[in-house]
């Protein structure tokens, strides 16, 4: 246990740490004058640089490291797909269809998003071109919602089967939110993030990363179609939410369940015994 003086110094200690920080930024905000904007340099200042050994044997390590981080995703995939085959061969397996079929969903998008889309963006020459453009979201929305999004779902719906092992489900409304999910992804990243991303690239190659950056390029009439674009994936995304969010209210007030078969019981009246 924390002694009394280490808890309050430590609590000391943050006050006068967000006190300093909120000082500071109402200096910068109040103060008199304007800052003189600072002279563009007239050549690319890394134009000239010359690479070292060993800049270079770091490059080339972390290449290698960073292509063979999609390796180990490509194998995840396969078992996946392969424990999906076998769910005919026991009950339990069919019962845990969509589980599966989710964690196959995340071997898909950890390829995809974290795998290529990540090395697409990850090297030292692409961040030097693309940081901080349209290319990370990209990466970010497959990642995030592709990987760990379904992930999640998917771990909720192996609890949800625990806690309902006896009854039966209606599954339409689950397979439906999970193709409209990964399809709305799909169309988010498609129709806007990655075709603004790539000609976010292309001029930053060709101009420099501030015209990448500025309002002069990303307020062209083209990229502004692009992005009210992705109101559709958005919209089939949010769609797949919602199916969602159905099926699970179904687990709880009864309506994802299949009806109960009763079989049928004939009582069979038995002969008195005769004293």
């Amino acid at each position: 246990m924390p002694s009394p003086g280490n808890v309050l110094w430590s609590i000391v200690s943050v006050v006068l740490l967000l006190a300093g920080v909120g000082a500071l930024a109402w200096y910068m905000a109040f103060r008199g004058g304007e800052e003189e904007p600072a002279a563009a340099p007239l050549a690319d200042p890394f134009a000239g640089l010359t690479l070292t050994q060993w800049m270079r044997a770091i490059v080339k390590y972390l290449g290698v490291v960073v292509a063979l981080f999609v390796i180990p995703l490509v194998l995840i995939g396969f078992e996946a797909y392969h424990t999906s085959r076998m769910q005919a061969a026991a009950t339990w397996t069919r019962r845990y269809r969509w589980p599966v079929i989710f964690f196959v969903g995340v071997a898909f998008w950890n390829l995809v998003g974290a795998g290529l889309f990540g090395f697409l963006i990850n090297p030292p020459i692409a961040l030097y071109c693309m940081q901080g453009l349209n290319t990370t979201p990209v990466h970010a929305h497959t990642a995030l919602f592709g990987v760990y999004g379904l992930l999640s779902l998917g771990l909720v719906l192996v609890v949800a089967r625990m806690l309902t092992a006896g009854r039966v489900w209606k599954e339409v409304w689950l397979g439906r939110s999970f193709w409209a999910m990964n399809l709305g992804l799909t169309l988010m990243v498609g129709l806007s993030l990655l075709s603004i991303g790539l000609m976010q690239a292309y001029a930053s190659i060709e101009t420099g990363l501030w015209y990448a950056r500025s309002a002069e390029f990303l307020q062209q009439p083209m990229l502004e179609t692009l992005r009210w674009l992705r109101i559709v994936g958005d919209t089939v995304f949010l769609i797949g939410v919602g199916l969602f969010a159905w099926f699970m209210a179904g687990l709880w007030f009864g309506w994802s369940f299949e009806a109960e078969r009763v079989k049928d019981r004939r009582v069979v009246a038995l002969p008195a015994r005769s004293l």
